[in-house]
Order: structure tokens, then C-alpha cells, then sequence
């Protein structure tokens, strides 16, 4: 090989050089930074683009540094440089570096290739001038009080696609940006003129998020290293660059309070934005554009010429207020409670501290500690701004007296416990609320008000988001950790962080816990259990979260009760990973307690340190069960068996996630296009047709029982009359279908089921085979099929295309005591559970199909290996390394962005899921799945991020482009418009069926229309408290669009949450109608007091169907059809006595208001019930007296203040109801990843009475071609949640 001599070294350096100076001084006279490059080779491999800076970074600025990459996508030992400006003496050309071993070579290059802009596109947005910004809060509804402001670079930006405001400023020379979305804005933007100035003030629901500019921030991705004007998030700004106007930093323990920062802006309070624009008359016209446009997105007004408004709002300077009192001083005279919910309304926003004055401390005083917190959780309760706070206390005092002490009753299985929501920049504390226990809260019981969940969330109460940068979040992970480890101090008592369950650590979420003298948190864990012998962090924290789970305690068993089994093991395998036994006397003890009506043939279960499923042996006798080494995470002394959930058969789906798997290994699109078609013609079909929609129901199950209430009422012939609830409710679950069906791909397949899986303890099933055993879906009792030939099984989430198996069902006799479980092999060289994403049997559920259509070609693709890198190991876990953890995990939660990568890689590649991208997307998944367990995290390489997005993705702020695979084809099959305008296809006039004309109902109509205002204002009460639009929607659970936001992990479980307090309302209801005529125990009523529950039933089907009814019908909403319907049993059982009488022109005729009065002078039914605010008859009349003294002493100037209130009360009704018409803006992108566990859930309402509020049985023998038995205890199979209840208390349908 030829070397050169050092003449030729130096005429190439002089030709570099040369070369190097002309071009820098051409880049410096056209001020061109795209060519300031050189190429730098013979670097290894291995060596990362911040070690390239390093060496360099001494000759200059650099700007940027590029790794170049081969065909593999990996170094190819070369790398591109990126100068800010050319260095005048370039000396790397003649002493170029050694870097890692390496002396690399350099020479000039053209620069580096600009990015990708495939995902950038020209955002639509308006900019304004802004001559001054300021922030501040409402002190009346027309009185701005001004906190802080600037003149200096200020600008307002709309971003229409991000569906956004921006308002950019200068603070301390600091660059400062803050954005809130459209949304959070609680009424339309207040835009005001004088002369040439305009003003827009923005009131905000949440806090904006805030970020300043770092001009030097150092990025670093896998392939480069560069500088750039970054953004990072701030949750604090100083008022003023003087260190002595701060509160210095102290060493000791600060515990965050809800109190205002010393010497930092109030940005978690001041919910007021007000910026000023000049704009002179030849900018007016552009102006006004702006505006129009603005007015497209249904943000401001339209036709701004006429409608704006001149100065309206008075302003304040805030630091001219009186000083109010702060969270500290409040600490010194109030009683804890009452601080606890004052400190809950003015965090809420409900009251503002400038409101409140000497005479409101003073009366909050004088009440009895019951009194104000019984009216303090009405004000919560009624989420309204309340400008006058001690009116607002007369008013609620004059409708309700003492009934506002009224405790709820609290199940022996729940507890009251509290809850606050931490965000970057200020803290929310929720009231009380009804909670299942779990084994901790269960056994401490006596301090059940000392334990609280804290909720981790972003302001806007979003979701803290993994940070894609080093320096984007550290503010709020920082914040967090501090919370963590100094705890949170409301009043006098501190709560100090315990623990946290797995679902709580996915949701960002934990328990804390107030110590005592005699217990502390360090004390509860010592009791949980021990841990000692766990040295991975992450393993540590999710043993100790099993004692967190919900669960309910079924019995205590002795020592020689349990038994402990070894594991079946093959080929470093564990076939039995989660799974053991239990005997048939102690599963059908559990069923009993459980009032379940059928033995199941699995239990997730808790018992000491040990978790997973038990299966149902047929070999154990007596009470016992069998634990396996897998089931034992950690040695404890507890020995009551506590059950989570139970087996049960739920219909299957397809989604997103299956479907691009199954097309990747070969099923044809139009198999899934049938499959959908098929489902939406029978969806058309269902108001023409009742078989139909009996068996589109049927097959579509949910978990609120609406579609057994459906069915039933189509069995009684309601669909044939056209009932207008019954449509309207069909019409509610067809749209919710075809939403799903667009925006999940979620396409139901007959021929399939979703399954917990448990292991072959007898050995029968041979390596690839499994044995499957279902019950109808509507009836568990009836015959049950076995599954037999090849199947499809899968676990959700699968990204892999080997984490689809085909399998062959095979009847095994042997095995036919288990059922609707998938029953796995313990042969073989590998379980089939572990190559399904890593599965296992601790819990996890199965889908199977046995559709032969949906067969892939390419079968039983090389499954991937899912076991994780072994974790680092410390000598000692302490609480610290556990709190790191979770902010590590936070600060890596990547599981929605790799799942959207995957998705839209796939859509992009011809291959699909066998992609290579998509491969290392599928492992990265399996290692972030894993995080909480290993504590490593998966790392997002910037060349498996995607700009462009398939439309099916609804990427509303990128590059999208029409999808031509099956999921497009899917997505745009269904018309939005379906569910868009569903209110338009709700019937609002109700249509008397004259089957329900019965003799002696007019004795209870005068009742009945007393009961039924009750029954509405209750229920729009409900409608408000969880922003739901529509009657429909509320009382079937199939909702379309909420009104108002939540900081719950997701719409399902405030879904959850809402019908859950649906159901306790219907059952109170039903209580209420029932009376004292049901007798407890009985199974078969009287002939009698049957006739008498269905005259009843017909009296309140006539108060709201009968045309002269509906006349009396006032409120704004319209007419609500549900009230008759809570006796929807009694109805049914009347509509089928009467199906074949003949109408006549009398059964259509109204009943004489004379003899409705007759039955009717005496009013409504003494036992009637105020829903809203429930009272005790015997609390009335014991405190009567007390209550008049009370009364007396609040009811100086309460006339005045209630007439103030009552124009209030106008006023908040008007917007309302303009929020209520305003124009829905585009939804939420939807999470990617299917969430099928939830469907376990429904066992709850099929087989037991004991895991939901709702425990009648929806649908009994009487109205099925099968084998119901009817509920031996009606009267105990519910549990009753009072109405009044605030969110969670109303909402918890758990255990």
C-alpha cells in the first residue's frame, strides 16, 4: 500500500485549506449555514456523536454533529460536523484527533443533508402584536384583577391545527412562552375595543402550561449531537431577578402546601390572560380576517365588525386588594374537615380567596364543623364559580337546613378516602369519596381517613409525558420527586409517600399516608410484608403494590390449608408461570359468597405474598389450595383469601393491533371488510328488525347491563310499538358501535371469545393443542360448546407478527369441569403463553378465534424471545431507590409512542408487521412493557420516529395521508357524521303505548308527577356532574361526547364511573317504588301485590308519555323518558299480560284531572325521596329545634345576599346553556392500544351481585328461552350508593 510523502501531506492540507477559507468567506458574505461542514472518517464504529463533539468543540462553536449511518442503518464510522461560523485556524486538517483509539482523517464537506420533511407542513395559525400581556383572576364576573403584566416582545398566536393559543413574552431577559388548548377556555374569548387598541381576555379552566428558552441547550439523539433554541417547561418564574425577593432554599423538609410561592408568579392561580393589540386602520381589514378565521373554529364570535364589545370589563390592580387570608392562616381556627373542603373549593376555583372576607370566616366559625362541610361538598358538587360565597351559604342553608349533615352509608367492603391531584404548578384536593379497601386500608381500618391517593398529572390535568429531550420536563420530574420525598402538608397534618400499586404506577399514581405517634408509613410497609431479599428496585415496589390491589376478602385459611406444589418446567420454560389450584368445595364457597349464580372455573386471587390465578381441580378435596414458587413473590403472615375478579365468556373483537398482524401474515382484506360489513348491516338493521337486534345485542355485551335491559324491552314488543326510550337507546349503541368501529377498528367476530388462561394440571394435552369450553354469553347455566380444530389465540398488546399462534382445540373429557377458560398444554419444548407477547397465566387474558376465514397463510411465525435483560441489583432497597424508580418510569413511559411508530411504520412498509422497523419497534414495546419490572427503559431511536401519519391515525397536527391497507379502507367506511350529529337522531317526543293503560293507576299519578321532577333533577344533576349531553347517553353508558374534562386515567373509567352512579340512582328509584310491597326473601310475589307494582308502573308510564303529560314539561332540557323505566321489570311483565289487547279510542283518552286529584290531595307518598340531597326523617325531627337556632344565626342579610345569588344563578344558567350549544370541537386522539382487560368487568354483572352497585338481575327466566334462576334475595343483592354523592363516592362499582 502507497503512502504519501510529506509534500503531498502538505499540498493536499494547503488544497484543504484553500478550499476551507474560500468557502468560509463565501458562507460569511451570503450568510449561508448549511455548508460550515466537515467530514470526519476512520472513526469506530462504536464511538457516539457526543464523543465527536468533545474533540472538536475546542476549535469553535459546533452547531451540529451527524453520525453517518450505512445500509443497516447503523455507524459506518464517519461522521459530519457542522460549524456555527468556519474556525479561522483549522489545525484538525494537519493534527486531526485520536478519538477511541482511532486517528481519524478530515476533510471538507458540502454540508449535511437537510432534514426530513416528509412531516412538515405549513401550520395554519394567526400571529397578533401584542403591546401588553397580563395575567391575573375574575373578582366579579365583569371585574378583571390584574396580578402581573408585561410590555416587552409580547405576541399571541393561534394555532389552528394544534387547536391552541400560544402567548409569547419577555420576563428577566427571559424568553417565555405559554399555550392552553381551545378547549380550556370556559366560555368564548371577551374581545373589547377602544380607538385603536383591542383587547382579548382568556378564562381558563386550568393553568396554561409555561416554557422558556434556552438558547444553549445541548441536544443529543442516537446519531447526532447539536445545539438548538430549545424549549423546557418551567413550573415557576421569579417575579423578580433579585435573589432576596425569593424565599431561600432550606435544607429542611418542605412539604408542598396550597399556598402561593414567596417571590415566584401565582401561574397556578392567575386562570385570567389579557393581552392588548394595536392595530391601526390600515391593518384593520387584516385584522378583521384574522378574526373571521378565528370565528371558523367557533373560538370567537362570528361577524366581529358588529359584535364586539367596547371596554366592558372594569380592571383592578390586584395589589390594591385587601390582603386575603391564606391556607396558614385557615390552619389556626378551622376544624380539619372543613379546612380540607374550603381548601378543595378554592383550589377548585369554585371560590377566590379575594372573595372571601372577615364575615364568611366568621360564619364558617359559627357553623358546626357537619354543616359546612355538608355545604361545602353541595358547592363542589355543583362545579360553578361562586362570585359570592357567604349568599351561596345562606342559599344552600335556606333549600336544605340540617339535610345537608346527611353521611352517606358506607359498605363494609369500602372506606372514605381522600385523593389529591398534583400538577406542575399548583395541587387539587378531592372530597371523600366511597372507595373498595384494599388488604392495607382493610386492615387500618381506624385510620382510613390518614390514607390518601395522589394522582401525578400535567396542568390541563393531561398525562406527564415521557420527555424527548433531557431538559424538556426535568422541571416537572424534579417537582415530582420533591413531592415525593418532603410529602404534602394540608393544615396540620403531613402526608408522607407510602407505596403504589402496578395500576397505579401506569397511571402515575400512589398512596400516601398522615403518621400518628404510633404509626407511620416505614411501619405499614414492615407489616405488609418482607421484602428484604428483593434487590431489584423495580421488582421491590411492584411486590409490595400487590397489598394495594382492590380486592375483596373472601375467607381466612389455616396453614395446612395451603399447600405449596413445584412449577412444570421444560427446557428453562415455566409452563405453570401464575397458576394453581383450588378445591371445588372452597371455589363454590367463594361463589357463594360472591352470590354468584354458577361456580367459575378460575379466580385472580391475593393470599399473603402471593398472587395470579387459581384454577378449579377436580382432584382436591375440602378447602384448599395449591401455590406454586411463581405465585410466592414475597413471605407474609396474611391468610385471607381475597378475590379480584373471577373466569367468565366475553365476546371477542378485532382491533387495530390483530388486524395489521393477521394482513401481515397473509388474511385477506376483504376478510375483515365482511366481518365489518356484516356488523354494520345488522347494526342498520336493528330498528327494522327485533331478532335482529336481540342477536346483535346479545353478541355485543357490555358492562353496565344495558343491552339486557334492551332485550328485554324488545321481548316485550316495545321495538315493534316504538318506544321512543328503547330507540333512542338502540340508536345510542349503534353509534357507540360505529364510533369503535372508526376509531378502534374494534369489529366484532361471532366465532370467538376473550379467555383467562390456566394450565393442563392432568397432562392430557399434547405440545400444540389446547382445550376450550364456552357458555352462552347470556345464559352461563345453558349447554356449553367445545371448541375443536384450529384456532387463532393472541394476547393484547401484539406488535410481533410471532405473537399470533395458530393452535389445535381439542376436546378433552378429562378437562371438562373447567370452562370458559383456555386451558394451555404443559407439554412440549415451549409454552404457548410466553410466546404470545411474553404471556404468562398470573392473570392474563386470551383472545381466541375459530373463524377459519380469518387463518393466516403464513402460520406460527418464529415467535420472539421476550425475556428481559437481567436488571441491576442494589444491596439495600430503600424508599429513595423506590421513589427514583418512579420518576424514572415516568420519565421513560414511551408505551403510546412506540405503539403509534409500529402502527404507522406498518402502514407505511409493504410488508407490514415484518417490517424491520417494525420488528425493533415490537422488542422495544416488550422492553418498556417490562420497565416496571426490570427498571431498564426502551429508548425511541429518532430513525423509528415517523412524520407522517395514515389517516386512520386521526393525527390532527401532522403529515397524514390516505391509508390504502385494510385499516384505511376501514376507517373510511364509516361516516363520522353517524355519530357527529347523533343528537339529531334522538326521539324527543314520547308515543303512549296503550298496553300500559291499567285499572288503578290513576291512584298513583298525582305521585308520580311529584316523583318524576324529583327523578329528572336528579338525573340532569348527574348529567351535569360529568358533562354528559344527553339522556340517552347518561342511562346507557354509550357515550359520545363529554362536555367537561377529567384528571382520570381514561374515558373508560369515567364512563365507568358515570353509569355506576346511574345504576345506584335507578336502584334507589326502584327502592323507592318497590316500597315496603316486596317483601325481603321473597322469590315469587303475590298476585296481589304484583297487580298493584304494575297499575304503579303504568301510573309513572303515563306521567311521562301521555301526550297531556308531556305538555307539562317546563325544563330547558325537554322531555326525560327514563323515570318509568327503573321499573322495568313490572313494565315488561304489563306490556306482554296486554300484548294482544285490541286498542280503543278510552285507553288513549287522558284520566280527568278530578280523579287523579281525588287519589292525589294528600301529595306525593310520604316515604318520597329528595335525590339530591337526601333527608332523615328522624335527624328532622330530633334537630328541629337546633336547626331553627342555627338558622337564626346566619340568616342576617340573607335576603339581599339570596337576591344577589338568585341574579347569579340566572346568570350561570344562561352560560350553561351557551356552552351546552357550542360547537364540539374535533376529540381527543385516541389511545392506540387496545383496552380489552376491561371486559372482565362484565361478570360482574352476569353472574355476581357483589362486584357492582347494579345487582338485579337485568334479564331473569321469564324472558329467555333458558334456565335463569330468579335471585334468592332481591333485597340484598345491591349495594346503594347515595345520589348526592360527590364523583368517585357515587362511582366505585368495584368488588
Amino acid at each position: 500500500m502507497s503512502t504519501l510523502s510529506p509534500y503531498h501531506v502538505l499540498n493536499r492540507h494547503n488544497e484543504y485549506f484553500i478550499q476551507y477559507k474560500e468557502r468560509s468567506r463565501r458562507n460569511n458574505n451570503e450568510r449561508t449555514d448549511t455548508s460550515n461542514c466537515i467530514l470526519v472518517t476512520n472513526l469506530s464504529r462504536l464511538t457516539p456523536s457526543s464523543t465527536v463533539l468533545t474533540h472538536f468543540q475546542k476549535y469553535g462553536e459546533i452547531k451540529r454533529v451527524e453520525l453517518n449511518l450505512d445500509g443497516n442503518e447503523v455507524p459506518n464510522g464517519s461522521a459530519v460536523l457542522q460549524f456555527r461560523t468556519l474556525p479561522e485556524n483549522p489545525l484538525f486538517f494537519t493534527h486531526p484527533p485520536t478519538i477511541d483509539g482511532n486517528t481519524v482523517r478530515v476533510e471538507y464537506t458540502a454540508g449535511i443533508a437537510p432534514d426530513d420533511q416528509r412531516g412538515r407542513r405549513v401550520m395554519r395559525k394567526s400571529r397578533f402584536s401584542v403591546r401588553q400581556f397580563s395575567m391575573g383572576f375574575m373578582l366579579q364576573p365583569n371585574v378583571y384583577a390584574e396580578e402581573w403584566k408585561s410590555t416587552i416582545d409580547c405576541a399571541l398566536f393561534i394555532s389552528y391545527d394544534m387547536r391552541q393559543y400560544q402567548i409569547f413574552f419577555e420576563h428577566q431577559r427571559n424568553y417565555y412562552r405559554l399555550e392552553f388548548k381551545f378547549k380550556e377556555v370556559t366560555e368564548s374569548v371577551i374581545i373589547e375595543r377602544e380607538g385603536n387598541a383591542w383587547y382579548f381576555t382568556f378564562q381558563l379552566k386550568y393553568p396554561a402550561r409555561f416554557w422558556r428558552q434556552n438558547s444553549q441547550a445541548l441536544c443529543t439523539t442516537r446519531t447526532s449531537t447539536y445545539t438548538s433554541n430549545q424549549w423546557e417547561r418551567v413550573i415557576d418564574i421569579p417575579l423578580s431577578a433579585h435573589p432576596m425577593d425569593t424565599a431561600p432554599e432550606s435544607k429542611e423538609r418542605s412539604p408542598i402546601q396550597p399556598i402561593s410561592p414567596q417571590g415566584k408568579m401565582r401561574i397556578g392561580q392567575w386562570l385570567v390572560y389579557r393581552v392588548k393589540v394595536n392595530v391601526n386602520p390600515s391593518q384593520l381589514e387584516n385584522f378583521y380576517k384574522q378574526l373571521e378565521e378565528a370565528a371558523d373554529y367557533n373560538i370567537v364570535l362570528r361577524d366581529i365588525r358588529r359584535t364586539y364589545q367596547s371596554t366592558s370589563l372594569t380592571i383592578v390592580d390586584g395589589a390594591t386588594l385587601p390582603k386575603p387570608k391564606t391556607h396558614i392562616d385557615r390552619t389556626t381556627f378551622l376544624d380539619f374537615d372543613v379546612l380540607y373542603l374550603l381548601e378543595s373549593v378554592i383550589l377548585s376555583h369554585y371560590f377566590e380567596e379575594a372573595n372571601l372576607d372577615d364575615a364568611f370566616y366568621d360564619m364558617l366559625k359559627s357553623l358546626e364543623p357537619s354543616v359546612s362541610c355538608g355545604i361545602l361538598e353541595l358547592i363542589l358538587a355543583g362545579k360553578k364559580r361562586i362570585w359570592n360565597p357567604t349568599a351561596e351559604f345562606h342559599a344552600i342553608w335556606n333549600k336544605y337546613g340540617l339535610k345537608v349533615r346527611h353521611q352517606n352509608k358506607i359498605p363494609s367492603h369500602c372506606a372514605k378516602l381522600r385523593k389529591f391531584v398534583i400538577t406542575p404548578t399548583t395541587l387539587y384536593i378531592q372530597p371523600p369519596n366511597i372507595e373498595t379497601t384494599n388488604r392495607v386500608t382493610r386492615h387500618y381500618k381506624e385510620y382510613a381517613d390518614r390514607f390518601v391517593r395522589v394522582q401525578f398529572s400535567d396542568d390541563g390535568l393531561n398525562r406527564v409525558g415521557a420527555s424527548h429531550t433531557d431538559l424538556t420536563n426535568n422541571a416537572i420530574y424534579n417537582h415530582i420527586y420533591s413531592v415525593l420525598q418532603n410529602g404534602i402538608q394540608i393544615g396540620k397534618r403531613r402526608y408522607d409517600f407510602l407505596a403504589f400499586s402496578n395500576s397505579q404506577l401506569r397511571d402515575h399514581g400512589c398512596w400516601f399516608f398522615a403518621p400518628t405517634p404510633s404509626l407511620s408509613a416505614n411501619k405499614i410497609r414492615a407489616w405488609m410484608g418482607s421484602f428484604s431479599h428483593v434487590k431489584i428496585v423495580a421488582k421491590n415496589a411492584t411486590r409490595m403494590g400487590q397489598c394495594f390491589s382492590s380486592t375483596r376478602p373472601i375467607t381466612v385459611l389455616k396453614p395446612k390449608e395451603i399447600e405449596r406444589i413445584p412449577d412444570i418446567v421444560r427446557h428453562g420454560y415455566m409452563f405453570s408461570d401464575g397458576v394453581g389450584n383450588i378445591s371445588q368445595d372452597l371455589a363454590r364457597e367463594v361463589a357463594t359468597k360472591m352470590e354468584l349464580r354458577g361456580t367459575p372455573s378460575a379466580f385472580q386471587f391475593r393470599l399473603g405474598g402471593a398472587k395470579g390465578v387459581l384454577s378449579v381441580s377436580s382432584t382436591l378435596t375440602g378447602r384448599r389450595v395449591q401455590l406454586r414458587p411463581s405465585q410466592i413473590k414475597f413471605e407474609s403472615s396474611h391468610t385471607t383469601l381475597e378475590i379480584i375478579r373471577f373466569s367468565t365468556a366475553i365476546p371477542s373483537y378485532l382491533n387495530k393491533q390483530i388486524i395489521t398482524i393477521l394482513s401481515s401474515l397473509g388474511v385477506e382484506d376483504e376478510v375483515f371488510m365482511t366481518l365489518m360489513q356484516d356488523m354494520v348491516k345488522d347494526l342498520d338493521m336493528m330498528l327494522a328488525n327485533p331478532d335482529t337486534a336481540v342477536k346483535v345485542l346479545t353478541g355485543n355485551l357490555d358492562e353496565f347491563g344495558t343491552t339486557y335491559a334492551m332485550v328485554r324491552m324488545i321481548r316485550a314488543g316495545f321495538l315493534s310499538s316504538k318506544d321512543s326510550y328503547l330507540t333512542n337507546l338502540l340508536n345510542m349503541f349503534r353509534i357507540s358501535m360505529l364510533k369503535n368501529l372508526k376509531k378502534k377498528a374494534k369489529v366484532n367476530v361471532p366465532n370467538g371469545a376473550f379467555l383467562l388462561g390456566v394450565v393442563d394440571e392432568t397432562h392430557s394435552l399434547r405440545e400444540g393443542e389446547v382445550f376450550c369450553q364456552v357458555s352462552d354469553y347470556i345464559d352461563p347455566t345453558t349447554q356449553k360448546s367445545v371448541i375443536e380444530g384450529d384456532i387463532i389465540v393472541y394476547r393484547n398488546p401484539c406488535f410481533h407478527p410471532g405473537d399470533v399462534r395458530v393452535v389445535k382445540a381439542v376436546d378433552c373429557p378429562r378437562l371438562h369441569h373447567l370452562s370458559d377458560v383456555l386451558v394451555f398444554s404443559a407439554q412440549g419444548f415451549r409454552d404457548i403463553p410466553s410466546m404470545c407477547s411474553g404471556g404468562d397465566l398470573d392473570g392474563d387474558d386470551y383472545t381466541i378465534y375459530w373463524d377459519p376465514r380469518l387463518m393466516p397463510i403464513v402460520r406460527n411465525y418464529e415467535p420472539m424471545d421476550y425475556k428481559a435483560d437481567e436488571p441491576m441489583e442494589v444491596a439495600d432497597v430503600k424508599t429513595s431507590h423506590i421513589m427514583k424508580f418512579y420518576i424514572n418510569y415516568m420519565n421513560n413511559d414511551n408505551l403510546g409512542q412506540i405503539a403509534n411508530a409500529h402502527l404507522a411504520n406498518a402502514d407505511l412498509s409493504a410488508k407490514g408487521a415484518l417490517d424491520g422497523a417494525c420488528l425493533r419497534l415490537a422488542q422495544l414495546h416488550s422492553l418498556a412493557v417490562d420497565f416496571p419490572k426490570s427498571g431498564k427503559p426502551a429508548r425511541l431511536d429518532d430513525d423509528l420516529k415517523v412524520k407522517i401519519f395514515p389517516d386512520f391515525m386521526q393525527k390532527k397536527d401532522k403529515e397524514s395521508y390516505e391509508s390504502k391497507k385494510v385499516l384505511g379502507r376501514i376507517y373510511r367506511a364509516i361516516d363520522k357524521a353517524d355519530y357527529k350529529e347523533y343528537k339529531s337522531r334522538l326521539v324527543t317526543v314520547a308515543t303512549y303505548d296503550t298496553r300500559l293503560h291499567e285499572q288503578g293507576m290513576e291512584r298513583y299519578i298525582a305521585e308520580a308527577r311529584v316523583l318524576k321532577t324529583k327523578y329528572d333533577r336528579d338525573l340532569l344533576s348527574l348529567m351535569n356532574q360529568y358533562g354528559i349531553q344527553t339522556e340517552a347517553e347518561i342511562t346507557s353508558g354509550y357515550i359520545i361526547k363529554w362536555l367537561k374534562k377529567s384528571n382520570r386515567k381514561s374515558t373508560h373509567e369515567i364512563q365507568q364511573q358515570a353509569m355506576a352512579a346511574v345504576t345506584s340512582l335507578r336502584m334507589s328509584w326502584l327502592k323507592e317504588f318497590e316500597g315496603d310491597l316486596v317483601p325481603v326473601n321473597s322469590k315469587v310475589l303475590p298476585v296481589n301485590v304484583e297487580l298493584t307494582l304494575q297499575a304503579k308502573a303504568a301510573a309513572w308510564y303515563y306521567v311521562t308519555y301521555h301526550p297531556i303529560e308531556q305538555f307539562r314539561v317546563t325544563t330547558v332540557q325537554g322531555l326525560f323518558m327514563s323515570f318509568p323505566w327503573v321499573a322495568n321489570k313490572y313494565l315488561c311483565d304489563l306490556a306482554k299480560r296486554n300484548h294482544h289487547r285490541v286498542s280503543a279510542p278510552e285507553l288513549d283518552q287522558a284520566i280527568s284531572e278530578e280523579v287523579i286529584q281525588k287519589y292525589g290531595k294528600g301529595g306525593a307518598h310520604e316515604n318520597s325521596i329528595d335525590m339530591t340531597v337526601l333527608p332523615s326523617d328522624s335527624e328532622e325531627e330530633e334537630d328541629e329545634e337546633k336547626e331553627q337556632e342555627i338558622y337564626q344565626e346566619i340568616k342576617t342579610g340573607a335576603d339581599e345576599q339570596n337576591q344577589k345569588q338568585e341574579n347569579n344563578n340566572k346568570r350561570q344558567a344562561q352560560e350553561e346553556e351557551k356552552e351546552e350549544e357550542k360547537e364540539e370541537e374535533k376529540e381527543e386522539e385516541e389511545e392506540e392500544e387496545e383496552e380489552e382487560t376491561f371486559l372482565h368487568l362484565v361478570s360482574s354483572l352476569l353472574k355476581s351481585d357483589s362486584f357492582s352497585i347494579f345487582t338485579e338481575d337485568p334479564l331473569p327466566k321469564a324472558e329467555l328461552p333458558t334456565t335463569f334462576s330468579e335471585p334468592q334475595d332481591l333485597k340484598k343483592k345491591f349495594t346503594l350508593f347515595q345520589v348526592n354523592a360527590t364523583d368517585d363516592e357515587l362511582a366505585k362499582a368495584l368488588l
